[in-house]
């Protein structure tokens, strides 16, 4: 089966089980038996998946506001706290019934105050900010079937729970049930490309111990992980703001003329304006251009040499044609 990543969110309890200088603990419902709509149709999480991975949530690390950039957490700076006591349970109150009759998973989620900030904890306390929102990766089975009354497509089974998101805004669905609300669902295998609910992630190589996130270019809304590889480090994939207005369509397209680039070219060139426009209407036509504004003095700049002036008029072009020697020579990027 091909394996794949997720996100879950649920709700807070109103219990708090310490409060003390160090930490912040109180208990949370983070997974339940239910049918739930994705972006692939209708998707099953059975009771007994959610026996089995339990066990997974045990003291895995916990993430304040968001989920990590990288879909599944790989630095220490995303860790904010740590969950506990993860037990599967039979007798979950359900929101239409009022009976315990729902199957879930529920644990103990308890922050490092030395780490959350302290407004943050207040918001938890008081209310302002209860929800959490699980990651976990599964396995997809695509047998249909049918669920009290409710039809799905397929079934998420050997789940194995990442990190905990906690608190995070309240998901699509309402807190009482689970509030199981999936952002997104991303393959692991076969297709490497990744969607979540801030980013579209492309996943071209496995992420190695070592790796950050460096910005591409703010303005487009561009970030890479970057890793080490042996002595070396390197683009392990690209993260693409939605609210840059990126697309998976979109997102790929720019992948697919920057792959072979290294990090330093990629950089240089998606802050240089001038290599775009380069890159729009071709080296050839651009040389035209800039030999007709310049003249000849603009081949002295790309050979990297003094531009034949006389001294008194050098101070009024040497700025402009020393930009120039930079776009193109940025801009042989595209062409190589």
């Amino acid at each position: 089966m091909e394996r794949k990543i997720c996100f879950d969110r649920a709700i807070l309890d109103d219990k708090i089980i310490l409060d003390d200088d160090q930490y912040l603990v109180m208990p949370a419902v983070i997974a339940s038996e239910i049918v739930h709509q994705y972006k692939e149709g209708w998707a099953y999480k059975p009771a007994e998946e959610l026996e089995k991975a339990a066990w997974t949530a045990d003291h895995r690390w916990v993430k304040i506001l968001s989920h990590p950039e990288t879909a599944l957490l790989q630095t220490t700076q995303d860790i904010y706290g740590i969950v506990e006591n993860p037990k599967f349970v039979k007798n979950l109150i359900d929101p239409k019934t009022k009976r315990p009759m729902r199957k879930g998973i529920r644990a103990d989620i308890k922050w490092f105050k030395d780490k959350v900030p302290p407004a943050t904890i207040e918001q938890i306390k008081s209310g302002h900010m209860r929800g959490v929102s699980i990651g976990f990766t599964y396995e997809e089975d695509r047998t249909p079937g049918d669920w009290n009354g409710q039809k799905y497509d397929f079934v998420q089974r050997n789940i194995f729970i990442d990190h905990v998101a906690a608190p995070i805004e309240e998901g699509r669905c309402p807190g009482p049930l689970c509030g199981i609300a999936v952002d997104s669902v991303v393959k692991v295998a076969g297709d490497p490309w990744e969607e979540t609910e801030e980013n579209i992630r492309s996943g071209h190589k496995e992420p190695s111990e070592q790796c950050r996130t460096i910005e591409i270019s703010e303005g487009e809304g561009i970030k890479a992980i970057y890793c080490k590889y042996g002595e070396k480090w390197d683009i392990q994939s690209y993260l693409f703001s939605k609210a840059k207005g990126w697309t998976m369509e979109k997102a790929k397209s720019w992948f697919t003329s920057h792959k072979d680039k290294s990090a330093d070219q990629v950089i240089a060139e998606a802050n240089c304006d001038i290599c775009k426009e380069i890159g729009k209407i071709g080296v050839l036509e651009a040389s035209k251009r800039l030999m007709t504004a310049y003249g000849k003095d603009i081949l002295y700049v790309i050979r990297g040499e003094k531009p034949q002036k006389e001294p008194e008029t050098i101070p009024s072009t040497e700025n402009t044609l020393l930009e120039a020697k930079k776009a193109i020579d940025s801009a042989r990027w595209f062409f190589e």
